[in-house]
């Protein structure tokens, strides 16, 4: 209701970030369809990739799922990537048209 009364006065967002990538995918789609301009992308607590690249390909197919604009939520504790190949991840992410921004929570920008 919010995004149809709205339309064009205010942006409507949803945050992204289930059990598992399958609910991401399905709601990626229904925030595109239901008129939300744009979402906070975050990843499953099951999420354990192996390197970078599989960060950044998951990443990117859900990016790439609707056409809405992506603010990354990303995490910085995968125990077999190191936080510095995430935020390598990031900068390659960003590059992407509809991601514009990134909420950060933790990781190394805050080691003393």
């Amino acid at each position: 209701i919010a995004a149809s009364q709205g339309q064009g006065r205010i942006h409507v967002a949803t945050t992204i970030l289930f059990d598992d990538f399958d609910r991401g995918f399905a709601m990626m789609e229904h925030a595109d369809r239901a008129g939300c301009t744009h979402v906070l992308l975050g990843y499953p607590p099951s999420f354990n990739p192996k390197t970078d690249r599989e960060i950044f390909d998951m990443s990117r197919q859900l990016i790439q799922a609707a056409n809405v604009g992506v603010m990354l939520y990303p995490k910085f504790d995968f125990a077999r990537v190191p936080a510095e190949a995430v935020v390598e991840v990031l900068a390659d992410l960003i590059a992407l048209p509809n991601v514009f921004a990134a909420k950060i929570y933790d990781g190394p920008f805050f080691e003393a």
